[in-house]
């Protein structure tokens, strides 16, 4: 459900303003899984399988812990998906696979953003709107 929320509100945002850079995603699914996926929610858009979270693991994003999966934020966030339209889909890969955000150029990572749980996206839209790493 999150997933779907991220992806539906970056495709919102992309088709108002199609000069900002587009993102490529990272999803913890087969590619089979991520085409099925995409298809549905945003066809033209870039996605990368990796169903061994090797890319996760190298930008630094965990696992949730039970503590995070019990939080009453994810019930927020739960409820916040939901009633913004978001359904909840078929699982592809390990769904205690924390999110994460990054804005990259280049080699380097301009800005990061790892959530605290996993419905949370934290101060990605305010950095959107400031577009904090166009000008680094």
């Amino acid at each position: 459900m999150f997933c779907r929320e991220i992806v539906t509100d970056l495709h919102r945002e992309w088709s108002k303003t199609p000069t900002k850079p587009r993102p490529l995603f990272v999803h913890p699914g087969t590619k089979e899984q991520g085409d099925f996926f995409f298809d549905e929610e945003w066809p033209e858009i870039g996605a990368i399988a990796d169903p061994t979270c090797v890319v996760y693991r190298d930008f630094g994003i965990g696992k949730a812990s039970t503590a995070r999966l019990l939080s009453p934020k994810l019930v927020i966030n739960v409820f916040r998906a939901l009633f913004r339209g978001n359904r909840s889909g078929k699982t592809a890969g390990d769904p205690r696979q924390m999110p994460g955000y990054f804005a990259i150029r280049g080699e380097r990572v301009l800005w990061a953003n790892r959530p605290k749980n996993p419905g949370d996206h934290g101060d990605f839209w305010k950095a959107w709107r400031e577009e904090r790493w166009a000008s680094r």
